[in-house]
């Protein structure tokens, strides 16, 4: 690579069958980035060795095996059910190096099925610096990668419950970022392929992996950003209200859900329960309600 040569990113998938990335490369943008496949079953696509398994197992052994993605700056590891297009790909890396992002991710599509609500697009702001990128579709910095690879084989069956939290904790919740108008759509129900004993398996041991690195679920936006790059910090008063604003659209379908991101809002590190954020509800409700 030269040194007029926009460095490109890598895409490395954990895929199956119904893999939705063929439709990721059509347009020119795909150009801008590399794609490399890790099966998990026959017929995934390529000539790909086929890794049994879960998803960071498999990713595991991949980039033990696999040295290529070093010579990358950015390198993402998206689930194979999401719907996106080449450009948003290409703009994901570039937003990447724009940031220095440590671990970022495109936030989830309005019409998407999800786990925490903080993943999902925020109408209010172009990307947020937050305390938590999900491992549905990290984007490591390559440094970063390298530092927490190890923790890919830590999670019960390599399904990766726990270690979002687990990055965001080593990294001291410092360069992490959603980008929300990067959106991509994810297409399945969250925990479409566990049974119910898997389910309450991946839990408990989420819980095991936190108490056993002294982790707490710490889920904050700390700063939001518009458009041409202004910042606003989470301290202010009004940032809440705008926070809030921007999932207006969530809001009105799940009035449960304004107490819980108050709250998660005013943690600080800690889990926080405290009987003044209903007071808060009561009084930021209505002026939430009033669309400007």
């Amino acid at each position: 690579m030269t040194d007029t040569q926009q460095p490109r990113g890598l895409v490395i998938l954990r895929c199956g069958r119904q893999s939705l990335h063929p439709a990721w490369r059509v347009g020119a943008a795909a150009a801008d980035w590399d794609l490399q496949l890790c099966p998990y079953e026959a017929g995934a696509g390529d000539d790909a060795a086929v890794r049994p398994g879960q998803k960071w197992d498999g990713l595991h052994a991949q980039l033990l095996t696999d040295q290529s993605w070093r010579r990358y700056d950015y390198i993402w590891l998206p689930d194979d059910d999401l719907a996106t297009t080449a450009e948003t790909v290409a703009a994901l890396f570039a937003w990447c190096r724009r940031f220095d992002a440590a671990i970022a991710a495109p936030a989830l599509s309005e019409d998407s099925p999800w786990s925490l609500a903080m993943t999902l697009r925020n109408h209010s702001f172009s990307a947020r610096a937050t305390t938590y990128v999900e491992v549905m579709a990290p984007c490591f910095r390559r440094d970063v990668l390298e530092q927490l690879l190890p923790t890919f084989t830590l999670s019960l069956h390599g399904a990766g419950w726990g270690l979002d939290m687990l990055w965001a904790h080593r990294l001291a919740y410092r360069g992490l970022y959603i980008f929300d108008d990067l959106p991509v759509q994810h297409t399945r129900p969250v925990g479409a392929q566990r049974d119910a004993q898997m389910a309450q398996d991946l839990n408990r041991s989420l819980w095991r992996l936190l108490a056993r690195h002294r982790v707490r679920p710490y889920l904050r936006t700390l700063r939001g950003y518009d458009a041409n790059g202004v910042v606003q910090e989470a301290n202010p008063g009004s940032f809440l209200l705008r926070y809030l604003q921007g999932y207006d659209y969530l809001i009105q379908q799940r009035a449960w859900l304004l107490p819980r991101l108050v709250n998660d809002q005013i943690a600080r590190r800690r889990l926080v329960r405290r009987p003044w954020s209903r007071l808060l509800q009561n009084l930021h409700w209505p002026r939430l309600r009033r669309r400007p």
